[in-house]
C-alpha cells in the first residue's frame, strides 16, 4: 500500500509538470544577447549621442521581467520608430506616438546618472543590430528590439 501510494504522488507530481515549450523563432530576426560585444553604450550617453543612437526603425523582439524576473514575451509585427522628441509604437497597424519628456536621473540598478524617458525607459546599449533597454524601477521589464533596415 505505501509504495502505491509514493508511485500514485510520484506520477502526479511528474504528470503535473508541464514541459515549457519555447517561443516560435523568426528566422529573419537574429538576437544577441546582452552583454557579449557590445557595439554602443549607452548607459553613460549624452542626450545628443543617445538620440542619435536610437533614432529610426526598430521591430521589437521581447520583455523579460516583472514581479518573478521570468515573465518573457516574444512579439510579432510590433515597430518602434524613435525620434528626437518622440517615438511612435506601430502594434499591428495600431499607431501610437509617445513625447519623450527626457529626466537625468539616478539609475536604481547602477546608481549612475542616465538619460530616461518619461516612461521609464533607459537605453542601456546596442549590440550589433540590438538595441537593449530596462525600465527605471523595481520589478522592472527589459527590451530588446532589432534594427530595421
Amino acid at each position: 500500500m505505501r509504495s502505491f501510494i509514493i508511485t500514485l504522488f510520484l506520477s502526479v507530481i511528474v504528470l503535473g509538470c508541464k514541459k515549457r515549450e519555447s517561443a516560435p523563432v523568426d528566422t529573419a530576426l537574429t538576437y544577441t544577447p546582452a552583454g557579449t560585444n557590445i557595439t554602443k553604450d549607452l548607459s553613460k550617453a549624452t542626450l545628443a549621442e543617445l538620440t542619435s543612437a536610437i533614432n529610426g526603425r526598430w521591430v521589437l523582439l521581447s520583455s523579460n521581467g516583472g514581479f518573478t524576473g521570468n515573465d518573457y514575451k516574444t512579439y510579432t509585427g510590433v515597430y518602434y520608430s524613435f525620434d528626437t522628441g518622440a517615438y511612435t509604437i506601430d502594434d499591428n497597424g495600431k499607431k501610437t506616438t509617445i513625447t519623450y519628456n527626457w529626466k537625468y536621473t539616478k539609475s536604481i540598478f547602477t546608481g549612475d546618472s542616465c538619460y530616461m524617458t518619461g516612461s521609464s525607459l533607459v537605453f542601456t546599449n546596442i549590440v550589433k543590430d540590438t538595441l537593449h533597454a530596462v525600465e527605471n524601477h523595481v520589478e522592472p521589464y527589459s527590451y530588446s528590439w532589432l534594427k530595421v533596415k
